[in-house]
């Protein structure tokens, strides 16, 4: 089994290190983390999801083919451009009738 050797900032690297044996911290253990709030877990994707899926058609004309209309509050990367899927949907257009309804 390997060993820890550990260098107090004080002494030179030429002197002898203190030893410290794996077994002997091994038994210890970090704080266990906080609980998160039920917020935290929230899934943002499946609900997004859950919304694209109940209006994938149109209700007027029955059209397969509509497109979400979203808000300008999604979420961007280093480079400034909106990370796709982050925005919020608020409704959505027929491709067919331009038809417009709320999500």
């Amino acid at each position: 089994m390997s060993e820890l050797k550990l260098y107090e900032p004080e002494c030179d690297a030429a002197e002898e290190p203190r030893i410290f044996r794996i077994e002997d911290y091994a038994g210890l253990r970090r704080e266990r983390r906080r609980e998160m709030p039920d917020s935290f877990y929230e899934e943002p994707a499946v609900d997004r999801a859950r919304i694209l899926h109940l209006n994938r058609r149109c209700p007027y004309c029955k059209h397969p083919v509509v497109e979400p209309l979203e808000l300008n509050d999604g979420l961007r990367n280093r480079s400034r451009s909106q990370i796709p899927g982050t925005a919020s949907v608020v409704g959505f257009q027929c491709q067919g009738c331009y038809h417009q309804w709320p999500a």
